[in-house]
Protein backbone atom coordinates (compact mmCIF):
# COMPACT_ATOMS: atom_id res chain seq x y z
CA UNK A 1 0.00 0.00 0.00
CA UNK A 2 0.81 3.70 -0.76
CA UNK A 3 -0.05 6.96 0.00
CA UNK A 4 -1.68 7.50 -3.51
CA UNK A 5 -3.61 4.46 -2.70
CA UNK A 6 -4.71 5.67 0.57
CA UNK A 7 -5.78 8.93 -0.58
CA UNK A 8 -7.39 7.42 -3.74
CA UNK A 9 -9.55 5.14 -2.16
CA UNK A 10 -10.16 7.30 1.00
CA UNK A 11 -8.65 5.04 3.02
CA UNK A 12 -8.44 7.52 6.13
CA UNK A 13 -12.28 8.46 6.35
CA UNK A 14 -13.28 5.20 5.34
CA UNK A 15 -11.03 3.39 8.69
CA UNK A 16 -12.19 6.39 11.28
CA UNK A 17 -15.64 5.77 10.00
CA UNK A 18 -15.47 1.69 10.07
CA UNK A 19 -18.34 1.50 7.93
CA UNK A 20 -16.33 0.40 4.65
CA UNK A 21 -13.25 -0.81 5.35
CA UNK A 22 -12.75 -4.45 6.36
CA UNK A 23 -9.66 -6.19 7.96
CA UNK A 24 -8.44 -6.81 4.13
CA UNK A 25 -7.94 -3.45 3.69
CA UNK A 26 -7.42 -2.23 6.99
CA UNK A 27 -4.79 -4.05 8.12
CA UNK A 28 -2.15 -3.37 4.91
CA UNK A 29 -3.56 0.32 5.75
CA UNK A 30 -2.57 0.08 9.62
CA UNK A 31 0.65 -0.79 8.33
CA UNK A 32 1.26 1.83 5.99
CA UNK A 33 0.48 4.55 8.40
CA UNK A 34 2.55 2.89 11.22
CA UNK A 35 5.83 3.37 8.86
CA UNK A 36 4.70 6.76 6.82
CA UNK A 37 4.52 9.81 8.41
CA UNK A 38 2.30 11.89 6.42
CA UNK A 39 -0.59 9.64 6.23
CA UNK A 40 0.04 9.16 10.19
CA UNK A 41 -0.53 12.79 10.67
CA UNK A 42 -3.53 13.12 7.86
CA UNK A 43 -5.07 10.36 9.87
CA UNK A 44 -4.12 12.02 13.13
CA UNK A 45 -5.68 15.32 12.04
CA UNK A 46 -9.35 13.55 10.65
CA UNK A 47 -9.12 12.17 13.86
CA UNK A 48 -9.01 15.68 15.37
CA UNK A 49 -11.84 16.86 13.24
CA UNK A 50 -13.95 14.27 13.33
CA UNK A 51 -13.56 14.85 17.62
CA UNK A 52 -14.84 18.40 17.28
CA UNK A 53 -17.48 17.51 14.58
CA UNK A 54 -18.82 15.04 17.37
CA UNK A 55 -18.32 17.12 20.14
CA UNK A 56 -20.38 20.00 18.73
CA UNK A 57 -23.38 18.29 19.09
CA UNK A 58 -24.29 18.91 15.46
CA UNK A 59 -27.72 16.16 14.59
CA UNK A 60 -25.53 14.28 12.14
CA UNK A 61 -22.72 14.35 14.12
CA UNK A 62 -25.03 12.97 17.25
CA UNK A 63 -25.23 9.75 15.08
CA UNK A 64 -21.97 9.15 14.09
CA UNK A 65 -21.19 9.63 18.04
CA UNK A 66 -21.84 5.56 18.44
CA UNK A 67 -19.40 4.70 15.48
CA UNK A 68 -15.79 3.49 16.72
CA UNK A 69 -12.53 5.40 15.67
CA UNK A 70 -9.95 3.43 14.50
CA UNK A 71 -6.64 2.46 15.85
CA UNK A 72 -5.50 0.86 19.28
CA UNK A 73 -6.24 2.82 22.95
CA UNK A 74 -2.11 2.36 22.86
CA UNK A 75 -1.33 4.47 19.96
CA UNK A 76 -4.02 7.34 21.30
CA UNK A 77 -1.79 6.87 24.60
CA UNK A 78 1.70 6.69 22.88
CA UNK A 79 0.36 10.44 20.50
CA UNK A 80 -0.88 11.85 23.77
CA UNK A 81 2.55 11.31 25.47
CA UNK A 82 4.69 12.52 21.99
CA UNK A 83 2.96 15.68 21.82
CA UNK A 84 3.67 16.48 25.47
Amino acid sequence: MDCTQVERDGLIERYLSWKSLGPEDAVPFELHYFECDVCFENLEIARAIRAVVLDSGAPSARAERAAPIGGGSWRKTSISARMK
